[in-house]
């Protein structure tokens, strides 16, 4: 029984190792070859935000519509009657245009 413990938390720590050497060498490869980092969903929280991680700082605007965060330099934005309005798709702000009234006209 005390062996197979063993043989369990020693496959355990074989396996987390394997991970992060995999982990490491494919971040290396794809900053050599230039691919593109992955970016999180429009509205979507990264993972590290509450971590205390080191995300990069960027301004986070209210949908207009759906009222959902999403980072300025993702956000469709649209001036309406003088004021700048953000939308995560272009769905939302056709959406927001339907349900406008009269005199909101977009510039």
């Amino acid at each position: 029984m005390f062996r197979m413990l063993l043989y369990l938390l020693a496959a355990i720590f074989a396996i987390t190792l394997v991970r992060i050497f995999v982990g490491i060498i494919s971040r290396g490869l794809s900053t050599y070859l230039g691919a593109p980092r992955p970016t999180a969903s429009a509205g979507a929280r990264p993972s590290n935000a509450r971590s205390g991680g080191h995300a990069k700082q960027g301004t986070l605007r209210k949908d207009s519509l759906t009222g959902v965060y999403i980072a300025e330099e993702i956000a469709i934005t649209k001036v309406i009657n003088g004021r700048t309005h953000y939308f995560a798709s272009d769905e939302n702000l056709r959406e927001y245009l339907k349900r406008a009234p009269s005199g909101a006209s977009p510039s």
